[in-house]
């Protein structure tokens, strides 16, 4: 494995209040000595994964979550020494880091930036108070847009908003304010999920009360959203995300065009030499063993890499060169304007984007 370029996932499973969606791996409250244990745990296996690859080089580290900024100056300082000191690391590293906008002060901002962090993606899911009282979020748009502040005064202009579509109660009009503010911005990258209600949140145990849009205006938003990025200079580079040229996030490209990525953490994923693997949604387990076990633990076969490259790979704007099965199968819906060829490449169109499940179930062998 000499010379490989990996990234390195790291999962916080830390939250002030844990959101009505969210089906993340995460746990609400701990103190300042959690916090501080959790990082000493994660460091101790960032010097495992130094020593088993040696003869590799880190080009981007993610931290998400829960909500990273938690663990606070200590806890990031204790993580990356770590790094530091176990990892090779590119200089031109891509090193990100998630944060609520109700967490981060120019204290932590500055610490960052001397750790050597240099992208930071602020969950703030939209621009209206009221949708955000609705998805239980501990902040408002003005939370939000003194964070994006100190964040660009402190530590980086490497900037991403996340936001949603089908939030209870959204229009395209609502949308659209939270658009038009963060183009007013000047946000480089923002990504754009549409809300999935899943089993076991308290999203999922009222679903029957909430005021969702349907489907059709749901299209519209995402069709809109697609539109008003592109006029903005800010295009499409992934099903859900949006960014000017230059800052696209390459950490997550890695999982997009199956690049190899370690991640450390309860729930976290890892893709190595053909296997991919991943950690139980348990924290103490992860705290109390030395070498927790597996929750998935899969060596790839030849079919499942051809799937992959078709599921994962059409994910993206650009799409993939297919061979002469798989464009047979398109021609159906390259004729009814779900997807497009050009240039030697298949991808989607933004109406195909939004039956991509549909149209990949039938692509995949």
């Amino acid at each position: 494995m000499r010379n490989k370029k990996l990234g390195l996932y790291i999962h916080i499973p830390f939250c002030i209040k844990k959101c009505a969606y969210c089906d993340f791996y995460s746990l609400e409250g701990g103190k300042d000595d959690k916090y501080i244990k959790y990082s000493e745990r994660i460091a101790k296996q960032i010097k495992k994964i130094g020593e088993a690859l040696s003869n590799c080089t880190f080009d981007s580290i993610y931290f998400g979550g829960g909500t990273p900024s938690l663990i606070g100056i200590s806890g990031f300082n204790i993580i990356f020494e770590a790094i530091d000191r176990f990892l090779s690391v590119d200089k031109g590293a891509e090193i990100s880091v998630e944060v609520n906008p109700k967490t981060v002060d120019a204290k932590l901002a500055i610490a960052l930036f001397e750790l050597g962090v240099n992208r930071i993606s602020i969950g703030l899911q939209s621009a209206n108070d009221n949708e955000l009282l609705y998805l239980s979020r501990i902040h408002t748009f003005d939370d939000f847009k003194r964070t994006h502040s100190v964040i660009k005064q402190h530590l980086t202009d490497n900037i991403n908003a996340d936001i949603m579509l089908g939030i209870p109660n959204q229009t395209v009009k609502s949308l659209s304010f939270t658009l038009e503010s963060l183009i007013a911005l000047s946000l480089p990258h923002i990504s754009a999920y549409m809300l999935k209600i899943e089993k076991g949140t308290p999203f999922y145990k009222m679903s029957d009360l909430l005021p969702l849009p349907d489907e059709e205006q749901v299209c519209d938003m995402y069709e809109y959203l697609c539109k008003t990025q592109k006029s903005a200079d800010i295009p499409q580079y992934e099903i859900s995300n949006f960014a000017k040229v230059g800052f696209e996030c390459r950490h997550n490209l890695k999982y997009w065009e199956r690049g190899e990525y370690v991640g450390l953490g309860p729930s976290a994923h890892s893709f190595i030499n053909g296997i991919r693997y991943s950690y139980p949604r348990d924290l103490v387990m992860y705290m109390s063993l030395d070498s927790p076990p597996y929750e998935e633990y899969r060596i790839l076969s030849g079919a499942d890499i051809r799937n992959e490259e078709i599921m994962l790979g059409l994910r993206l704007k650009k799409g993939i060169i297919p061979d002469a099965r798989l464009f047979d199968i398109a021609k159906k819906y390259i004729n009814g304007g779900f997807m497009e060829y050009k240039d030697g490449r298949l991808f989607f169109t933004t109406k195909g984007f939004l039956v991509s499940n549909y149209i990949i179930s039938e692509l995949i062998e």
